[in-house]
């Protein structure tokens, strides 16, 4: 039995040449960095709109609690008795965006700010400036 010659030409072998794997490799580092600023953006938005639905859902939950404490003698909304998270989770309304019955918002993670409020007078909510 004879051995197999080991200097065999290795023509006609169906392999890449490190040239085209160079290729490959920049085209795809070249959609790679205009995708991941797409993508990017596209997430900060997202969560810039879900920070805005939030705001309007617990907007109008304390309406609804003003509405439930109407004041007999003047027929107005009383909002004072809104003194923190506590008095609107989960009656009034319920994330599961929230640490210790206060709701976060997903732009920055920050809890969202809560302003007493009075008769005639809703508590404001905000977030961290965007």
């Amino acid at each position: 039995m004879s051995k197999p010659d080991v200097t065999q030409d290795y023509q006609g072998q169906g392999g890449f040449t490190l040239v085209e794997l160079m290729a490959v490799l920049v085209i795809l580092g070249v959609l790679a960095s205009i995708a991941v600023p797409k993508v990017n953006k596209t997430i900060r938005l997202s969560r810039e709109k879900a920070c805005m639905v939030n705001l309007e859902m617990i907007e109008q939950a304390v309406e609804r609690f003003g509405m439930d404490q109407i004041q007999l003698e003047t027929g107005q909304p009383d909002y004072s008795g809104i003194e923190n998270w506590d008095d609107l989770i989960p009656d009034y309304f319920d994330t599961d965006n929230k640490i210790e019955n206060t709701p976060i918002c997903p732009v920055d993670g920050d809890a969202y700010i809560l302003t007493l409020g009075g008769v005639n007078s809703p508590a404001i909510v905000s977030c961290n400036g965007h």
